[in-house]
This record gives C-alpha cells, sequence and structure tokens, in this order.
C-alpha cells in the first residue's frame, strides 16, 4: 500500500496533464494573439484578415503549446521523483 502511495506520487496524473494543457492552450492563445494583432493595435478582422495569417496563428499555437506542455510535464516530473 505505502509503494503504490509512493509510485503514483512521484509523477503528474492524467487530470494534471489535461489541466496543464488546457491552462498553456489559452495562455497560447492569448499571448499569440497579442503579438499578430501588435498589442491590440489592430481590430479581429485585420488580424485574421485572409487564411495566411490564420493559419500561421494555428501552427504557432499548436507548436508552441505541444513543446511548452511537454517542458512543463518533464521539469514537473523530474523535479517530483527527486523528492
Amino acid at each position: 500500500m505505502n509503494q503504490e502511495m509512493t509510485s503514483s506520487s512521484q509523477s503528474l496524473t492524467a487530470l494534471q496533464i489535461v489541466i496543464i494543457s488546457i491552462s498553456v492552450l489559452v495562455f497560447m492563445l492569448a499571448i499569440t494573439y497579442l503579438i499578430v494583432s501588435k498589442f491590440g493595435s489592430k481590430t479581429l478582422v485585420e488580424t485574421f484578415y485572409g487564411a495566411k495569417p490564420t493559419a500561421i496563428y494555428a501552427v504557432i499555437n499548436v507548436v508552441g503549446t505541444i513543446l511548452l506542455v511537454c517542458a512543463l510535464v518533464l521539469s514537473s516530473n523530474a523535479l517530483l521523483s527527486s523528492i
């Protein structure tokens, strides 16, 4: 019983990873929108006029979210296993 608690507390659970992923996605959407819209100087329609800006926005968000979630989960698991 004690060994089960020790092994399960040494890494993040699936629910924690999902919560981190959703939080990172919202963060990336907001930061990327601010950068693409030049910190709010353009309107939403001006920012996403055409397919190219929308595609770039989507690719940046997907890649950034994946990289940031991987970095957070791996570093968190490393810190938890060192305890």
